[in-house]
């Protein structure tokens, strides 16, 4: 659905009429281009943000309270849909590039996501032991998840108490997990999917947010597209490389 809303049309040579105002656009060549409209992006991100956060609504709560409030969220959301009569502002942009530079916006986000160990693919530094924890329980646990201590531990006085956490990115993730553990009953297989599915949920969301940037900075030409991709990684992590580094010059001090 989400490829659908990015791909769908190519820019005209001249600016498109949206709403009241105009879309703006930067172009390279028409030919086998593919068009990034801003609102179609915008509605991409929504739904991102928000298909996790309805799944803890129906998840999490109650019936009589989740239905509705989920209900609600989605009822929001459509109101954002591409489209809808005053869903669009004026001077909303676009963005027309070749296909294989999309190809390559998207291997950004797939090699990015690998070495920052989403998955567990590649090196993960130690804030990853208790996301994993984390996760392996959304897999293996009912929801809402809780914790039994007989030890009175956490300050709970011996009573069950709740996971809480900013859980909703592995959501989607822990409920492909579930859905392989309820056919094989494997917790082996079930965790290999749920990271797999994580590392594709993180890096759907890498290749969002890079679109984004390409719409809104209007980048003239292919190269100032990938400059665009790689500007934005270079202010994130990579731990391995500070720890490559910590550990190859540790030996002379």
């Amino acid at each position: 659905m989400v490829c659908c809303i990015l791909t769908e049309g190519f820019l005209p040579a001249e600016d498109i009429a949206v709403g009241d105002g105009q879309m703006r656009e930067a172009s390279f060549s028409r030919k086998n281009s593919v068009r990034f409209s801003y609102a179609k992006l915008r509605f991409a991100a929504v739904l991102y943000a928000a298909v996790p956060v309805a799944v803890f609504l129906l998840g999490w709560l109650k019936p009589w309270w989740g239905v509705p409030a989920a209900a609600l969220l989605a009822a929001g959301v459509l109101c954002l849909r591409p489209g809808r009569k005053g869903s669009a502002a004026p001077q909303e942009k676009a963005l027309c590039v070749p296909a294989w530079v999309l190809a390559a916006m998207l291997a950004f986000a797939l090699i990015w996501c690998f070495w920052g160990g989403q998955g567990g693919y590649f090196y993960q530094n130690t804030d990853f032991a208790n996301r994993n924890g984390v996760l392996h329980d959304l897999v293996n646990y009912s929801w809402p998840v809780y914790y039994q201590s007989g030890s009175g531990g956490f300050g709970n006085h011996g009573e069950p108490f709740a996971l809480v956490y900013y859980i909703c990115h592995w959501l989607l993730p822990a409920l492909a997990g579930k859905a392989v553990l309820a056919v094989t009953g494997a917790a082996g297989a079930a965790w290999l999917a749920a990271n797999f599915a994580l590392f594709l949920w993180t890096s759907l969301g890498v290749f969002l947010v890079l679109c984004l940037l390409a719409v809104t900075l209007q980048p003239q030409g292919w190269l100032a597209v990938l400059l665009v991709c790689g500007g934005f990684m270079a202010f994130s992590g990579l731990d391995i490389v500070g720890t490559a580094w910590i550990i190859r010059t540790s030996a002379f001090i």
